[in-house]
């Protein structure tokens, strides 16, 4: 067995050791990177810059549980809404443009749950994705052949038998947050909804982290094309040439979509930066794998104004696609041209561990990229200890306009960022500092929350989802797969 499957066997076996579900750690370990999604973190930790990077505002919410953002938005009202995990359960915070809660909602989920990204809907309400580990209480695993697909069935029994498999989940919100629907996709496997957009028509995109495997993986790219009312129209799944992961997906001006992950290579070791263009109906028009021969793994997408694209994630390589490596692991950033050919790359960090998870372009047409390092040398400056959140600015070619380093002694991470109307910025991400940036910080605690977050139950054997009393959604791919 490769160096890569015991390592997915020992965190299988702990996490059911420990009762964690596997929302907590599919993700990370999928992505070969001593990231764990914010594990460390306490708190949501949103900050407000301007379009020169200066904090305007920032809030800590949460309490002592584990907890972190994953998904910030700007609202209609010039708000934002933000989302992620706090204990077992996922978290939705509504703030007004001060950064003040206007009200926040837990949702607990048929097991223990995240969300992974969150957007407001044209009509006012909101769609969601993530994870919940409820629904799933059978071993129906397709029959592959192989070392590696019997592990993958292997390793999904023992998570279905202790009932912590991650299902897809997608939740659909009225403006008053109260649930129009959701859709828990229970396959016997592990499926992790990872990024969602509401389409031109009405309906949605959904990218998700499949364990169901192919020919040559453990982990696939899916991606689900829903109907305004929740019901699958599409899905596809993409096996590349390794085990592949995916990060992030939008629609694109023509109506198809680009899908931004990685792959894992079974010629050489380490991974690359995997991007996907796909037509309306889910084909694949092309797709290209950027790297080197070391880890490389892409984070997040767009489309830029052009009709190109750019990508941002991490690198520790130096050659192939990568060049400018600062030391360790770099934040790595590429744009493309609407064929996917690449106009420039750069790797950005110093000495350290230094990663990009979120991308876009400005109105200027220059990009901003957040994610987080502990670096204080070569791009990096201003590190207050530990791992900072990490925010760069830059011009049209590529080139740095101005970074921040934020945070304090203890460890903080951003996600998500997004350019505000007013040309500055909303970031999101986790933290559990008391110092630095942070130093004094009010937060919002359970005492001040309209509701108190639930206790963890057990997953029941059976369940049903409370809110609008239908079940747990089947998986069955033979009335759901376009031709």
């Amino acid at each position: 067995m490769k160096t890569g499957h015991w390592r997915i066997f020992a965190i299988a076996l702990f996490a059911l050791a420990l009762g964690i579900p596997a929302t907590s750690w599919a993700s990370g370990l999928s992505s070969g990177s001593s990231d764990r999604r914010g594990f460390g973190a306490k708190n949501f930790w949103v900050v407000r810059l301007d379009a020169t990077g200066n904090i305007v505002w920032q809030r800590s919410l949460g309490d002592t549980r584990l907890g972190y953002a994953r998904s910030v938005r700007q609202t209609m009202d010039g708000g934002y809404i933000v989302a992620g995990a706090a204990g077992p359960n996922s978290w939705v915070v509504k703030l007004n443009a001060a950064g003040e809660t206007e009200w926040q909602k837990v949702f607990p989920g048929p097991g223990a749950s995240e969300v992974r990204d969150i957007q407001q809907t044209t009509d006012g309400g909101y769609i969601f994705t993530g994870g919940t580990s409820g629904c799933s209480n059978r071993v129906d695993i397709p029959r592959r052949h192989g070392i590696r697909e019997s592990f993958a069935r292997f390793t999904t029994a023992l998570l279905s038998f202790a009932r912590i498999t991650t299902n897809a989940w997608i939740v659909r919100l009225n403006a008053e947050r109260e649930i129009v629907w959701q859709r828990v996709f229970d396959r016997a496997t592990t499926d992790l909804g990872q990024a969602i957009q509401q389409t031109a028509d009405g309906g949605y995109i959904v990218a998700a982290l499949s364990s169901s495997g192919g020919p040559r993986g453990l982990f696939n790219f899916w991606i689900i094309r829903l109907d305004a009312a929740g019901e699958i129209a599409w899905e596809r799944s993409l096996p590349g040439p390794g085990s592949d992961h995916v990060y992030s997906i939008q629609q694109t001006m023509d109506g198809g979509y680009i899908v931004v992950g990685g792959t894992s290579s079974n010629e050489r070791r380490g991974s690359d930066g995997w991007v996907v263009k796909l037509d309306a109906a889910g084909n694949i028009i092309w797709q290209r794998t950027l790297g080197g021969s070391r880890r490389d793994l892409l984070y997040s997408g767009r489309q830029t104004k052009d009709g190109g694209y750019i990508v941002a994630g991490r690198s520790n390589s130096n050659d192939g696609n990568v060049s400018g490596n600062r030391g360790g692991t770099d934040g790595w950033v590429v744009r493309l041209g609407a064929a996917g050919n690449i106009i420039w790359q750069r790797s950005l960090g110093g000495s350290g561990r230094d990663h990009f998870r979120s991308v876009q372009q400005t109105a200027d047409g220059g990009y901003i990229v957040a994610g987080y390092s502990n670096s204080n040398d070569g791009d990096v400056s201003g590190n207050r200890g530990g791992t900072d959140g990490w925010v760069v600015r830059l011009d049209a070619a590529g080139d740095i306009v101005w970074q921040r380093s934020l945070g304090g002694s203890g460890d903080d991470r951003f996600y998500s960022v997004q350019q505000t109307e007013d040309g500055g910025f909303i970031i999101a991400g986790g933290s559990n500092s008391t110092d630095g940036d942070l130093y004094d910080l009010e937060q919002t605690s359970c005492a001040q929350r309209s509701q108190p977050l639930p206790v963890f139950l057990p997953v029941q054997k059976y369940c049903t989802l409370a809110s609008n009393n239908s079940p747990c959604f089947p998986w069955q791919p033979s009335e759901h797969r376009s031709p």
